[in-house]
């Protein structure tokens, strides 16, 4: 729209500005007219020099006059047609300025009529008559900008109106009409879809509306969890259009009561979208709640509390659920003989690698791999277009299933770790040692104590690898946890299967700090030995000893992986970020075999003496090589006798002889009715094959660690050859042996390697 001319006082600036510019106009073609007597009369007056030849001084001012003369009927023409565009604008400012005077009016009146309702009803119920404030209740409670509901105008001149009235509303009776101004139906409306009217009153109502909150948070701080509440619960629903100007609500509101962080982190924990939502909603949800932790600090660290929580409850989720549908396989077994070329069932091979501990028969229709491209194609659908699958295919995008619970684990994972990752580079040192600190409690609360998680501790697996200073404070977490004799013994065990598998797979790890922690590991095996083998040899029942199998296990574990990096040439001295100095000597060990690498003492050494510590722990009394898991066993043996470290097969294969008459005796007293329950008491069954770093199947997840991941390809050599051969071996000796005692060996066979 044109701008309008200024009114002047007394006149109008148009007609004076219009009759000045036209006269001046006049006189300017009057002027400057070469048709005009005045210029005829001085063209005749000078006729009588046209026959002189011309000086150069009168010629340079001939041809001046007439570029002035061009120059000025030039202007004159402009100037002629700028009049007479004003003159056209005239009638039609004149139009606008009625219809403007109309809406003006119109707008003026309803504001008054609004007011005036308002002022009624709070006057009313002030006199104990709620009835025009239940009426005015109700109107702000219903669709809005709808032909049946209140157009944008009207409700902002209502809302407009109790702003100035907010201390009047400190009443029992006017609550329902705070919590219909706090939720405002229609207030996260796309102002594309409204008329050009009311989108100028819509934004003007999105201010008033804030504003409103602000008075009334700062007036009642009682209402600001009810605000919260509402906020936050526009995170997962609201749209791009919206969430910005909701983020800058809550930080004006977080800036009028900076005592309400408790009140929002109530809020962001309680709306937390439950684990069988879509994946849309969460991942929504999770984006905008952690921008909240940026303009927020003090709630960054139960933000991110909750986060790690509930991906946690999700990973839990899934294992149960598989669990769930084994049993289910186990049964239609039993029941029915099912052909296997008519039975569709796929063999799922959870872990591939060195410690594949399981195996899962799975049907086509829940499989977590079968048909996952097709799922994530769905769900990128999703999140493009921010609502449902529109093909019907409802089975398919059904949260409560396996796969589609997989596929929304792994873009949580993968957001979170893009999110720290994109922090730490943002952050300062200290800021960034802060968050971490934050980040390894919730380890210690949320992840450490829960049994068999596969996927959220690669958040911290990736994270630890950010800088050294990371690494060594992960590792640092997890050693004082598992050596720590204060600590529960099931907290312990746990914490060292993330050391062993955290040393043996994370690529972050140097020399120093493995040698570290390898150093501090045969150190606590060496004074357990010494204090308590004594023990050992006066009980039967060795499950007092399971702290100890579990560090000797992890030693194996993280023997397998990096027995290269323990083998040096000469004796060294090793320093680790602990401050624990480990110096090596020459080994003492018993010489390989044929199939053995032979080492010469004196030529070559093993850093912290860890050949000797392993081959004295798997001839004590403990007989760790009986309850490590046979499957990490295996293959420690293969490994320390080609490598000359420790000779393990005679020791193995008595373990064998000795479980086959245990198991015979054992099945003749249950024959002789003997009680079984009391057989089973003093028995320690062998640790099972857990590793939490072993290969995560979650495709985003696998792809986001995989340059700081060492897979067991990297380090197995020429040992893959040789596991077809063993494999056959183990079935037959597997296959004399009774059931009882296979079921107290372990859940992993060594053919799983």
């Amino acid at each position: 729209m044109r701008p309008r001319p200024n009114r002047a006082a007394g006149g109008s600036l148009h007609s004076s500005s219009s009759s000045s510019l036209s006269n001046a106009l006049k006189r300017k073609r009057v002027s400057y007219d070469p048709l005009s007597p005045s210029t005829a009369s001085r063209s005749s007056d000078s006729g009588d020099d046209l026959n002189r030849l011309p000086t150069l001084s009168s010629s340079s001012s001939s041809v001046k006059d007439r570029r002035k003369k061009k120059v000025t009927t030039i202007r004159a023409n402009d100037d002629a047609r700028r009049c007479e565009a004003f003159d056209n604008d005239k009638d039609e400012e004149e139009t606008v300025d009625k219809e403007d005077n109309k809406v003006l009016k119109k707008d003026l009146l309803a504001r008054r009529i609004h007011t005036a309702f308002v002022l009624n009803a709070l006057s009313e119920m002030e006199k104990g008559n709620n009835e025009p404030l239940i009426s005015l209740t109700g109107q702000l409670s219903g669709e809005l900008f709808t032909p049946e509901g209140l157009a944008p105008s009207q409700v902002y001149h209502t809302v407009s109106t109790l702003v100035g009235q907010v201390d009047r509303l400190d009443n029992r009776a006017a609550t329902p009409l705070i919590n219909a101004v706090i939720n405002l139906n229609g207030i996260d409306v796309n102002p594309a879809t409204l008329g050009f009217s009311d989108r100028r009153f819509f934004s003007s109502l999105v201010r008033i509306h804030g504003q409103f909150l602000g008075v009334l948070v700062s007036s009642m701080p009682k209402w600001y969890a009810e605000v919260a509440r509402r906020i936050v619960g526009m995170f997962s629903s609201s749209k791009e259009w919206s969430l910005e100007r909701w983020h800058v609500l809550l930080r004006y509101l977080v800036g009028l009561v900076p005592t309400s962080a408790s009140a929002l982190q109530n809020a962001i924990v309680k709306l937390f979208p439950y684990k069988y939502d879509d994946a849309v909603t969460l991942l929504r949800y999770v984006s905008n709640i952690l921008r909240v932790a940026e303009y927020v600090p003090d709630l960054r660290a139960s933000i991110w509390g909750v986060l790690i929580e509930r991906a946690v409850e999700l990973d839990v989720d899934i294992e149960n659920k598989i669990e769930e549908l084994e049993e289910e396989e186990e049964e239609e077994d039993e029941d029915d003989e099912i052909d296997e070329e008519d039975s569709h069932e796929v063999k799922i091979v959870i872990e591939d690698d060195l410690n594949s501990w399981r195996s899962i028969k799975l049907k086509k229709s829940i499989s977590l791999e079968d048909r996952f491209e097709e799922d994530e194609e769905i769900l990128d659908a999703q999140l493009t277009a921010g609502h449902g699958n529109e093909h019907g295919h409802d089975h398919e995008t059904d949260p409560s299933t396996v796969k589609n619970m997989a596929i929304k684990l792994d873009y949580l994972i993968a957001v979170l770790i893009q999110s720290l990752k994109t922090s730490f580079n943002r952050a300062t040192s200290d800021d960034s040692l802060l968050l971490y600190s934050e980040l390894l409690s919730h380890f210690i609360k949320y992840v450490l104590p829960t049994h068999r998680t596969h996927a959220v501790q690669f958040l911290f697996f990736s994270i630890s690898q950010v800088s050294p200073d990371f690494t060594d404070a992960f590792l640092a977490l997890l050693l004082e946890t598992a050596l720590s004799p204060s600590e529960m013994i099931v907290q312990r065990q746990m914490a060292m299967t993330y050391l062993a598998s955290y040393v043996a797979r994370a690529r972050a790890v140097d020399r120093t700090q493995l040698r570290s922690v390898v150093s501090i590991v045969c150190g606590w095996i060496t004074r357990y030995v010494n204090e308590r083998e004594k023990e050992a040899l006066a009980v039967n029942d060795m499950s007092r000893f399971r702290m100890f199998y579990s560090v000797v296990q992890g030693l194996f574990y993280i023997f397998c992986f990096h027995h290269s990096s323990l083998l040096v040439d000469d004796d060294v001295t090793i320093t680790g970020s602990s401050n624990i100095t480990a110096t090596t000597t020459t080994a003492s060990i018993v010489t390989a075999g044929s199939s053995g690498r032979s080492i010469d003492n004196g030529t070559m050494s093993w850093a912290c003496d860890v050949s000797a510590v392993l081959q004295r722990a798997i001839s004590t009394r403990f007989n760790p090589l009986k309850w490590c898991n046979p499957t990490v066993v295996t293959m420690f043996a293969k490994i320390a006798q080609r490598e000359g470290a420790a000779y393990c097969f005679s020791v193995m294969e008595q373990n064998r002889r000795v479980g086959r008459v245990a198991a015979a005796a054992a099945a003749s007293m249950v024959t002789a009715d003997v009680d079984d329950h009391k057989l089973k008491t003093n028995m320690m069954r062998p640790l099972e094959g857990y590793f939490p770093f072993d290969p995560v199947i979650l495709k985003r997840t696998s792809k986001m660690v995989q340059h700081e991941y060492i897979s067991w390809d990297e380090v197995s050599g020429d040992l893959s050859d040789d596991e077809s051969e063993d494999d056959d071996d183990d079935d037959d000796d597997s296959d004399n042996e009774s059931e009882s005692e296979s079921e107290s060996d372990s859940d992993v066979d060594a053919s799983e390697i």
